[in-house]
C-alpha cells in the first residue's frame, strides 16, 4: 500500500497532467476567435507556424466583419516598402485585408498543401496568387523547402480529403516523393484506394486533435510586421490617392534606395546578397530553363482547388530585373515561353484574370532586387488588384483537364508545340 503511495506521488502529477492535456486537444473547439488585433498582425506576420497551421486562417477567412484576402506566392510578399500591398490597403482603407502567405521555397505543391485544412473557408472567395517563372526550374520544389512548410495537421486534411480521383493520386504521390513521415495512407491513396470508413473517423478524430493543438499554440506571440513595417510606411504617403503624385514618391523613394550599384537593386539587398558575389556570377544563368518541370503539374493542383470551391483568383506573372537578365544571361525569350506555357494552362481552363507583368523588368524603379518587384512595380501592380478585389468579377467557368495538365507530356512539353498539343 505505502508503494502505491509513494508511487502515485512520484507519477500521478504527470498522469493527471497528460490526461488534461489530452483532454484539452480532443474537446477544446478548434474554431477558436481572435481580436481584429491579433487577425491584423497575423495577416501581415509572415511566420511559418500561420502558414502551416490553420487557426489563424481559419478565422480571418470566415471572418464576416473584415474581408481578409489569401495573398499567396513566395518571397516577394516579404518585400514591404510604402507600396507594398498591405501598406496601400491600410492606407487607404479599402475593404480588404491582404492576409500574406508566401515565403521563399512556398511553391505550388507547399501552397497547394497548406491550402487542405482550409479549403473549405476559401470556397467562393477571391484570393491574388503569384506565380513566378523561376518556380519551374527542372528541379521543381525542393524536398527541404516543402518539408519546412509541411504540417502533419496538411497531410492528415489531405487524406480526409482525397478521393481516388486523379488529383488525388498524383498529389498522395508528390506527398510520397517530399519523403514525409508515415506515409502508409498516402500510398494507399497513391495505389488508387480510398481511406475505409474506420480509417476516416481515426483520421477525424486525429485532425481534430492537430487543429486543437494548432489552435493552443497559436496564442503564442507572433512577429509585428503591421506596426514595424506598415504602420511607419503609411505615414509617407498622402492622404488621398492620387497615382500620379504615389509614382513620384516612389520613384524619390527607389532613387534613394538604390545608390550602391549599377543594377537599380535595393543597397541592403545588394550588400547583404549580392556584393560579395556578383562579380563570379556574370552569363552564369544563360542556360537556365522553366519550359520544362513537374512544377506545371504540381500547379494544376492549385487550380483544381480553386476551380472545385468556385474561388475568383487574379494570378500575378512577375518580371525580372532587366539589368540582371544582361547581366546574368538569362535568355528573355525562354522567360517569355514559360509565361506563354503558364498563362495556357490557365486561360484554356477558364483562369482569366491574369496580371502580366513579365515584360516591366525594363521599366526603372520597378523592381526592388533580382526576381522581386518594388516601388513603382508595386504600384502598377495596385492597378490591377484594388479593381479585381473591389469590383464584380463575375463568376468564372473553369473547364479542367486534368488529363493532359497532370501528364508527363505536359511537364515536358516545349512552350512551342503548345499548338500541337491543342489539336491532340
Amino acid at each position: 500500500m505505502r508503494l502505491i503511495k509513494r508511487l502515485w506521488w512520484i507519477f500521478g502529477p504527470l498522469l493527471l497532467a497528460a490526461g488534461l492535456l489530452f483532454a484539452l486537444l480532443v474537446f477544446t473547439k478548434s474554431d477558436g476567435r481572435f481580436s481584429e488585433k491579433i487577425l491584423t498582425r497575423a495577416a501581415s506576420s509572415l511566420e511559418t507556424r500561420i502558414f502551416k497551421g490553420r487557426a489563424h486562417k481559419h478565422a480571418a477567412f470566415t471572418d464576416e466583419s473584415k474581408n481578409y484576402v489569401p495573398f499567396m506566392g513566395s518571397s516577394e510578399l516579404t518585400r514591404f516598402d510604402s507600396f507594398h500591398p498591405s501598406v496601400l490597403a491600410d492606407k487607404y482603407k479599402r475593404d480588404y485585408t491582404p492576409f500574406l502567405l508566401g515565403y521563399m521555397g512556398t511553391q505550388s505543391f507547399a501552397q497547394y498543401s497548406a491550402m487542405q485544412p482550409i479549403i473549405k473557408d476559401l470556397a467562393g472567395k477571391k484570393v491574388v496568387f503569384s506565380i513566378s517563372p523561376q518556380w519551374f526550374d527542372p528541379k521543381s520544389q525542393s524536398k527541404a523547402a516543402f518539408q519546412t512548410f509541411y504540417s502533419k495537421l496538411q497531410g492528415i486534411s489531405f487524406l480526409n480529403n482525397a478521393t481516388a480521383s486523379q488529383e488525388d493520386i498524383y498529389a498522395a504521390k508528390r506527398y510520397l516523393e517530399m519523403d514525409i513521415q508515415n506515409g502508409g495512407l498516402f500510398k494507399q491513396i497513391a495505389d488508387g484506394k480510398p481511406l475505409s470508413d474506420l480509417q476516416k473517423k481515426k483520421s477525424v478524430f486525429e485532425e481534430n486533435i492537430l487543429a486543437n493543438e494548432d489552435l493552443l499554440f497559436s496564442h503564442f506571440d507572433m512577429t509585428d510586421n503591421y506596426d514595424k513595417k506598415i504602420l511607419p510606411r503609411e505615414a509617407d504617403l498622402p492622404d488621398t490617392y492620387d497615382y500620379n503624385v504615389l509614382d513620384q514618391l516612389a520613384i524619390k523613394e527607389a532613387k534613394a534606395n538604390t545608390t550602391n550599384n549599377n543594377f537599380g537593386i535595393k543597397n541592403s539587398f545588394y550588400n547583404e546578397r549580392l556584393r560579395e558575389s556578383v562579380g563570379k556570377l556574370k552569363g552564369t544563368q544563360a542556360g537556365f530553363d522553366y519550359t520544362k518541370s513537374v512544377e506545371y503539374n504540381d500547379f494544376q493542383l492549385v487550380l483544381n482547388e480553386f476551380a472545385k470551391n468556385n474561388v475568383e483568383v487574379l494570378f500575378v506573372i512577375p518580371p525580372i530585373n532587366q539589368k540582371w537578365i544582361d547581366y546574368t544571361g538569362l535568355r528573355p525569350e525562354m522567360y517569355q515561353a514559360t509565361v506563354k506555357k503558364i498563362k495556357y494552362q490557365l486561360e484554356s481552363q477558364g483562369f482569366t484574370h491574369i496580371a502580366d507583368l513579365s515584360h516591366a523588368g525594363v521599366n526603372e524603379y520597378y523592381m526592388q532586387d533580382t526576381i522581386h518587384i518594388g516601388w513603382r512595380g508595386w504600384l502598377d501592380l495596385d492597378t490591377y488588384i484594388n479593381p479585381f478585389l473591389t469590383g464584380s468579377t463575375g463568376k468564372s467557368t473553369y473547364n479542367l483537364n486534368n488529363t493532359e495538365f497532370l501528364s508527363k507530356n505536359w511537364a515536358t512539353m516545349d512552350p512551342a508545340d503548345i499548338t500541337d498539343f491543342k489539336e491532340n
